[in-house]
């Protein structure tokens, strides 16, 4: 019931147009990503065939809203003052999958007060399909959460939301700093075990980290 219910609430504020994901965005449609400006103070690093891109200006992430596995409505907004790594994947993406447990390596090994990985499944099944991914996975540091109906991503099919993140392949992680500001994103897989990506993170905590 509380699932149910959680779903209803997250469908209620967009319509219920079905969100395509199509060979083209998971084969990493990068004709569609924005030209960003690059910061010389922020360490570079990349993914699977994607380097990072820095928003410039950086503005307020948006206030996307998901599930937990109980069916409860979550927020960004829950995590505020921490560093986030927001990875949108799904179980039916190879390069997705791949990735996830050098995700729960990451949460395990710098997530706190400081750090919150924040992996949100965009499975249509939901907890159905996540659960039993992560028990076959061993993933056990990495919260669950879900959007069975994609309320937290626009593609290019459904059109720019400012309430959603934009869906530019899958996986792709949205990093955002302490002040709650989208700082940049990453399309494709990344080593997330590799000192690139751990020590672009641990900069933006700051030293605290």
């Amino acid at each position: 019931m509380a699932a149910a219910a959680g779903v209803a609430r997250l469908a209620a504020p967009r319509s219920r147009r079905r969100l395509l994901v199509d060979g083209a965005l998971l084969g990493l449609g990068l004709s569609w990503l924005p030209a960003a400006a690059r910061s010389a103070s922020l360490p570079s690093f990349s993914g699977g065939g994607a380097p990072f891109v820095e928003e410039s200006p950086k503005e307020p992430a948006p206030s996307i809203r998901f599930l937990d596995d109980g069916g409860h409505v979550r927020s960004l907004d829950d995590f505020a003052g921490r560093v986030l790594l927001v990875n949108i994947w799904a179980t039916w993406c190879p390069p997705c999958v791949g990735e996830m447990p050098a995700l729960d390596r990451m949460q395990r090994d710098l997530g706190g007060s400081d750090l919150q990985v924040v992996p949100i499944s965009i499975d249509r099944p939901g907890a159905a399909a996540v659960l039993p991914f992560y028990q076959g996975e061993g993933i056990a540091a990495l919260p669950v959460f879900l959007d069975p109906v994609q309320a937290t991503v626009y593609s290019r099919s459904t059109g720019r939301r400012p309430d959603a993140l934009p869906l530019y392949g899958l996986p792709v992680s949205f990093f955002v700093d302490r002040r709650g500001r989208l700082v940049g994103y990453l399309v494709g897989a990344a080593d997330w075990d590799a000192d690139g990506p751990r020590r672009f993170l641990r900069h933006l905590a700051g030293p605290s980290a």
